[in-house]
Formats: C-alpha cells, structure tokens, sequence
C-alpha cells in the first residue's frame, strides 16, 4: 500500500467507509463524473503531465480507502501501487480491462470506475494530451462517492495538494509554442506528496517513489521494462 493510501485510510472511520448512501448504477455510472464545466478544469491546467497523473492516482488511493471496510479492495490497491511506477517508466503498469461484470454493485462499480480513470491518464492522455480532464472526472467521482462528512476534509487536502503540485510542478516552460516538446511531462510525482507533512518538492517525491517502488515485488500489474 503507498504513503497516500495509508493517510486517507487513517482518516476514515469505519461507519464513513459503510455509507453507502449515494446513487449507483452500473450501466449509467459514467453519467456522475463523466463530464466537464466550463471552469472545472482550470486548476490543472497549469500542472505538468505527471503532476496530474499523481494527483488523479492520489484521488483514487482515497476513493479506494474510503471503501477500506468493505472486502474487494485488494485488486485495486494493487494495480494503484502500480500505477506509481509509471512516474519513471511509461508503460509500467499493465493496461486494466476491466469487465462490468465482474464489478458489480456500488463498491466494486465505484473502484472499478476509479481505476478505469487512473488507466485512461497512464494511457489515453499519453495521446490526446488532456491530463487536465482526468483530474476533472476523478475529482467528481470522488465527490459523489465520498459520504458529506469526509467532504470538507477532503476539499481542503485537494486544495493543499493542487497548490503544492502548481508550485512545484508548473508546465515545463519549454513545453509552449507550436514546438512544444510533448514527451516532458516534468519531474516524477511520488505518493507522499500528497501527505501534509511531506516537503511537497520534487527532491522528497523522487525519494518517497524509490521507497514506494521497493515494496513492488511480485505486483501483478507491474510490467518489466522489455514488455512496457
């Protein structure tokens, strides 16, 4: 289990990880948080590529601990552990396909929808650019998911998180221009980042990432590097 992960899961008693109080439908779950605002996406906008993959897998290693008293979480624990290891090695997490079926119900549906999000930023974004949108869809899929009672806590270490990132992990400013260098997506990002008491630089994030990926061994999801 990473840093972040195991922040989120201290935070959260067990009767908030049992409220399962909000809407779910399994063949209509994109419809609650598969959709942009005009403004939504203009926090992101200014972060590099990874510091918008770290901030998205951050968000669901709290969705996924959010559910930390329900069983089934093991799957998606693991292929987030993994999902870090692409801040050094694109291609190092295996490609999740995920059957609907095989996630039914709130919990499962709600993790399954949180890793397809993680795989379309480690994926799909690679190519279309739009990391910004990623964080866009896992921020709502958390909103919606997470009981009122965890919210503000939850908007205000967002709010720490998306700053610190700004601050330190700004779009490359190479990256402007017709020019621009698309395969700089800046410094790594690692899980303590998003822990209040990490420094928040790239220096502690290249650490926490080395520690992080020490713990992989054996990780179904984790490719090595002559199949990524």
């Amino acid at each position: 289990m990473s840093a972040v992960y195991d922040h989120v899961r201290s935070r959260t008693a067990d009767e908030d990880s049992r409220d399962l109080s909000f809407a779910w439908d399994q063949w209509r779950y994109t419809d609650y948080f598969l959709f942009e605002e005009d403004t939504s996406a203009a926090p992101f906008e200014n972060l590099s590529d990874l510091a918008c993959r770290g901030l998205v897998i951050a968000v669901a290693e709290a969705i996924t601990a959010r559910f930390h008293a329900h069983r089934g979480t093991e799957e998606a624990r693991s292929y987030l552990d993994a999902a870090w290891a692409t801040m050094l090695r694109e291609g190092a997490c295996d490609y999740a396909l995920l059957p609907a079926e095989d996630w039914p119900g709130p919990v499962r549906g709600a993790l399954r929808a949180a890793m397809l999000v993680v795989n379309d930023t480690l994926h799909e974004a690679r190519d279309d650019g739009d990391f910004p949108a990623r964080c866009v869809w896992i921020l709502q899929l958390a909103r919606h998911v997470l009981p009122p009672r965890l919210r503000p806590e939850f908007e205000a270490w967002v709010a720490v998180a998306t700053s610190r990132l700004a601050r330190h992990w700004p779009v490359p400013e190479h990256r402007s221009g017709l020019f621009a260098e698309s395969f700089d997506r800046g410094p790594p990002v690692g899980p303590c980042t998003f822990l209040p008491r990490d420094p928040g630089t790239p220096e502690s994030a290249a650490a926490c990432l080395a520690r992080h990926l020490a713990t992989l061994a054996g990780n179904p999801w984790l490719l090595p590097p002559d199949t990524a």
